[in-house]
């Protein structure tokens, strides 16, 4: 994703720069870093619900009724327990929707939070 995002920005402004007298330090802090903002948000926002979603490390790990068992447990983890182990469909079902819900608002105060410290251009 970085390299991709790298890739994207335009040479002209690393050329201008260097015109200018710019070093590499005042390069990487005043175009590098700011246009690669929107790829960072796009991988934090990816990250954060791929780290709410962890389920195969977990389940395939064979320490089963054990202490480690429960404290490895994930939201995910726990709705597969609740709904295919102990048939709690319904408490499975508002697991999912409590999950749904939090990485909503997770999501969402990241997209209020953008506008500060995302540029999709440089001033």
């Amino acid at each position: 994703m970085f390299l991709g995002g790298l890739q994207s920005i335009p040479e002209t402004y690393y050329e201008a720069a260097r015109i200018d007298g710019a070093g590499r330090w005042d390069i990487f802090r005043r175009i590098t870093v700011p246009l690669l903002t929107p790829t960072m948000f796009f991988v934090i926002i990816t990250l954060i619900i791929g780290y709410f979603q962890i389920f195969d490390a977990v389940w395939l790990m064979p320490v089963e009724n054990t202490a480690a068992d429960r404290e490895l447990s994930t939201i995910v983890v726990e709705v597969v327990k609740n709904a295919f182990s102990y048939n709690r469909m319904g408490y499975a079902s508002a697991m999912s929707w409590v999950l749904f819900g939090l990485i909503f608002v997770i999501t969402f105060i990241q997209l209020r939070v953008q506008k500060r410290w995302v540029y999709y251009e440089i001033d």
